[in-house]
C-alpha cells in the first residue's frame, strides 16, 4: 500500500510497519466482509502525534479509516503481551520490514 509506506518512511524511529486485522486476512485469501478500516502495526518508537496526522491524511486519501498500533521493538520480539501474540498469529501485510524499506 503506497500510500501509507511513502508517509511512513518520513516518520523517524518507525522500525518495521504491517497491516493486519481484516483487511491483512482478505489480501491473504480469507473470505469474510469487506473491511471497513485498515489496522496499521507500527513497530519502534515513532512521534505519535505526527503517526496520527499521517494516519488521518492517508484515511482521507484511502477512504478507508487508519487506525495504527504502536509497539516498540522489544515488546514484539519477547511476546510481552496476549494482544501480540494474537497479531502474530494472524496474516501480516508488510509496508516496511526495516527502516531501510
Amino acid at each position: 500500500m503506497p500510500v501509507l509506506r511513502d508517509r511512513l518512511k518520513g516518520l523517524a524511529e518507525v522500525e518495521a510497519a504491517f497491516i493486519y486485522g481484516s483487511w491483512a486476512r482478505r489480501y491473504a485469501g480469507e473470505r469474510g466482509e469487506a473491511p471497513g478500516d485498515i489496522d496499521l502495526l507500527v513497530l519502534g518508537r515513532p512521534d505519535r502525534r505526527r503517526l496520527a496526522r499521517l494516519c488521518r491524511e492517508a484515511s482521507e486519501e484511502l477512504g478507508f479509516e487508519v487506525n495504527p498500533t504502536v509497539i516498540s521493538d522489544e515488546d514484539w520480539e519477547s511476546d510481552a503481551t496476549a494482544f501480540i501474540r494474537s497479531i502474530k498469529e494472524q496474516p501480516l501485510v508488510p509496508l516496511m520490514e526495516s527502516a531501510d524499506d
